[in-house]
């Protein structure tokens, strides 16, 4: 048995050497995908973060098709997925039946004790109206809008699903980082140099809000902040992975050790560090103050992580200490209207006041939720007098937000899911022989990621969502050991 799997293990990694020329016809056309899956995740947040119903629909279409194409391939290829699905199954059950929640909070017909009240106010209204059509009425005040919804948070879990099957391959994960990196960096260069030459415009329009900051393609700045710290992260995480180990023994001397790890940063390290530091000056330039504490965060939790589960812990300390000099120097230079909101606390009391009473709101349907998407249409009749000069379409806290639409049973399920992503690879990490790079960067990205969700909405942005479940799916699938054969 160990022979065998010492086989498949060689015969992937030839295979690993010879990308979208493999000598396996499924392998090759999991490659192309794969190509396809890292160029729509560098689409994704140019048409405004994808956060547009356009760029909805485009995104489910294409997400879709690739998820289609790789599972026909397992049919017709014979072979088994790289990733079993009862290795998934737990959380392809959750989020079917949370799915299936939304889908039947949009029915008509259900029992009157699970409609929305505001259907029965509709039906006062009507009934007065001459040939007014028979209210049927359904659980969500807005069951368009949670169709809608429905089919961005279907899209996210392809993203997941293709990344799980993807990147158990060495070599694509590997070039999923790499790739992720860039992008993030691409974006982060556009939005320095927008700020500079362009301020007062956003792409192919006039830019309306945050002139004097960073947001890149996005329209909010605290959406691109979150972006940014993702690719913050895997970037820092690729620097860390290319000063380790390196195969000298500690037995040689001091000095031939220093001259090799020196010789891999100027080889390996320092081109790294150029998309880093785009990234890096770019989320100072947001002047967000939750992003640049949660991007702390996040780096601090990725030192934590190599610290825990890496051996190498000297020279992690030593890494992690240029890591937070090189920080303060970043924001000296260029983080000094950052800084200076951070000492500030303008909209925080606001933000905090519309989560609290969206979480009243809840309590009134703890158990249906109002709709899936429905919160721009009912939060308003919940509003205090001291917000009625704006118009809030999310809550700025995720976590409240899905309680008010979901309920708070389909909530926790959605939440389970998620944690239990984080926990299982974790869990995974602990048992391995090796660091698995991916898998440090997504639990640190998390960190940055679910923390930002408790006063924003960015992960409510497709462009963002997206790229982080992906993040996430990748992370998973490189956590389990490469002994391992995932495919049963």
């Amino acid at each position: 048995m160990k022979a065998a799997t010492a086989m498949r293990a060689g015969h992937a990694d030839r295979d690993d050497a010879r990308f979208l020329r493999r000598a396996d016809g499924v392998e090759s056309l999991h490659d192309v995908i794969f190509v396809i899956f890292m160029a729509t995740l560098a689409w994704l947040p140019l048409a405004f973060g994808s956060n547009r119903p356009i760029a909805w629909a485009t995104n489910a279409i294409v997400f879709g098709s690739m998820l289609a194409v790789l599972e026909l391939g397992v049919v017709l290829g014979g072979r088994p997925r790289p990733v079993a699905l009862r290795r998934v199954g737990w959380a392809l059950g959750l989020f079917m039946a949370v799915a299936g929640w939304i889908v039947v909070q949009t029915l008509p017909g259900v029992p009157l004790s699970w409609r929305s009240d505001f259907w029965q106010i509709a039906e006062d209204v009507l009934i007065s109206v001459p040939g007014a059509a028979p209210v049927a009425g359904s659980i969500s005040t807005t069951p368009d809008a949670g169709l809608v919804a429905l089919l961005r948070l279907a899209t996210t879990a392809a993203a997941f699903y293709l990344a799980v099957q993807l990147c158990r391959d060495g070599l694509r994960a590997r070039l999923f980082a790499l790739g992720l990196v860039v992008i993030v960096a691409v974006y982060a260069l556009y939005g320095i140099v927008q700020l500079i030459a362009f301020p007062e415009h956003l792409l192919w329009g006039p830019k309306t809000a945050y002139l004097d900051a960073v947001t890149s393609t996005f329209v909010n700045r605290n959406s691109f902040a979150t972006y940014a710290n993702l690719g913050l992260v895997v970037a820092l995480a690729l620097v860390f992975d290319s000063l380790q180990g390196g195969g000298v023994s500690r037995r040689l001397p001091f000095a031939f050790r220093l001259s090799e790890f020196m010789a891999r940063a100027l080889r390996q390290a320092l081109p790294l560090t150029v998309p880093l530091l785009i990234i890096a000056i770019a989320l100072l330039w947001t002047l967000s103050r939750a992003g640049l504490l949660c991007g702390v965060l996040g780096v601090v939790s990725l030192i934590v992580l190599y610290g825990v589960f890496g051996r190498h812990y000297v020279a992690q300390l030593l890494v992690g200490l240029i890591v937070a000099i090189g920080f303060a120097a970043l924001v000296l230079a260029y983080g000094a209207g950052t800084a200076g909101r951070v000492e500030t606390a303008d909209g925080i009391e606001t933000r905090i006041a519309v989560a609290l009473q969206t979480l009243e709101a809840a309590r009134d349907v703890p158990l249906t939720g109002f709709g899936y998407g429905s919160f721009p249409e009912v939060y308003p009749v919940y509003r205090s007098d001291r917000f009625t000069d704006s118009f809030w379409t999310k809550a700025h806290d995720t976590y409240v937000e899905l309680a008010f639409e979901l309920g708070f049973p389909a909530t926790l399920g959605l939440l389970a899911l998620g944690a239990g992503v984080l926990a299982v690879m974790m869990r995974n990490i602990a048992r391995r022989e090796s660091r698995p790079l991916l898998s440090l960067a997504a639990l640190a990205a998390s960190v940055a990621a679910l923390t930002h969700s408790l006063i924003d909405f960015s992960l409510q942005i497709q462009a963002v969502g997206v790229t982080f479940w992906a993040l996430l799916g990748a992370g998973l699938s490189q956590s389990w050991s490469r002994r391992i054969d995932t495919s049963r």
